[in-house]
């Protein structure tokens, strides 16, 4: 019985480690390298933004600080402006929330079929009230140094946008769980 025992923990410790090690870890603090980065203006003007808001968003340096759990990720967004904070449950359901503006969101985490891409999918109304959605698809280096950031806005009529950024590493969280 002992033996049985042992061994069932030991297929448990190694199934934990397979799913830890299969997908990329995001834990530490992010810095977005503008120069690196695509353009965000047409990207701010889709969303409404005035001319003044998105020269400021497009030339506003902002840093990204993700804590990485087996079951959520949460990543503090904070720029000049603002700091917002959002948990992610990769695990490919829908979670009802609000944007910034009171709309409601249905938004949907999970891991790419490999492993090593983080998508966020987005259903939400675009700055002309209609439907549309925003995917974010974000992914590491090889050496872990270098975050992409991958957004693309699907509006249900109209032209697609899509923009890459690029977020640098400069530290690791202390609490990663």
């Amino acid at each position: 019985m002992r033996q049985f025992k042992m061994s069932i923990l030991i297929l448990l410790l190694t199934v934990a480690s397979t799913y830890a090690a299969s997908h990329p870890d995001f834990t530490g603090q992010w810095k977005l390298d503008l120069d690196a980065s695509d353009n965000m203006d047409d990207f701010a003007k889709s969303q409404g933004a005035s001319w003044v808001e998105y020269k400021l968003i497009g030339n506003m340096p902002v840093t990204q600080i993700i804590t990485q759990s087996e079951n959520n990720i949460t990543i503090t967004i904070e720029n000049m402006i603002k700091k917002r904070t959002e948990v992610m449950v990769p695990n490919g359901l829908i979670e009802e929330k609000k944007n910034e503006q009171g709309n409601l969101m249905k938004v949907r985490s999970f891991w790419s079929e490999d492993g090593s891409v983080l998508v966020t999918i987005i259903d939400t109304k675009m700055a002309d009230e209609k439907p549309g959605q925003v995917v974010i698809r974000r992914s590491l280096s090889q050496d872990g140094e270098t975050m992409f950031q991958d957004i693309e806005i699907v509006p249900e009529k109209g032209q697609r946008f899509a923009a890459k950024r690029v977020f640098r590493k400069i530290g690791v969280t202390r609490d990663k769980k």
